[in-house]
């Protein structure tokens, strides 16, 4: 497989399309291990990874000055799972990930191959997508709500 990345620069506007093999992590930042150089005093050494496993592709923040999808906070070291229409950005960046075969290999799976079978990542549900932004606070305070509620249906049934 391969991950092309459209990368648009928030600055200057400028608009790079990159294709790098996805064989395990793809890490971004800016490093000189990064196959991408990002540029910026916000951005970290290895500040963004992109996994892909069985035609599918997750993100996980490794930075401590955040990554986002589609505007919305990633947790560090949380793996997300992305779809194409999802919008990744880092400070000063905004990418679009597209996982394409790869050129020179034919498309098999590894089971039917006689190979090892590659970790399975689980269809992200609707709740689990939601379970994964709420915050503990958040939590909390629902938890509170509900215990309010059962209180007061206790005491006006009485």
């Amino acid at each position: 497989m391969e991950l092309e990345l459209t990368i648009e620069s928030k600055d200057s506007g400028a608009v790079a399309v990159q294709r790098l093999p996805l064989s395990g992590r793809v890490v971004l930042g800016r490093g000189p291990e990064s196959p991408v150089a990002l540029e910026g005093p916000e951005i970290s050494r290895e500040h963004i990874a992109f996994e892909g496993h069985d035609g599918q592709l997750c993100v996980i923040d490794l930075s401590a000055n955040g990554s986002w999808v589609n505007g919305q906070p990633l947790a560090t070291g949380r793996r997300y799972l992305l779809t194409e229409a999802d919008r990744v950005q880092v400070p000063g960046y905004e990418m679009r990930c597209t996982i394409l075969p790869s050129p020179q290999a034919p498309v098999s799976t590894p089971a039917a191959a006689g190979g090892p079978v590659s970790p399975v990542l689980p269809a992200a549900s609707p709740a689990k997508q939601f379970m994964s932004s709420v915050t503990g606070m958040e939590i909390v305070v629902l938890m509170l709500l509900l215990t309010a509620i059962v209180v007061a249906a206790v005491y006006f049934r009485l």
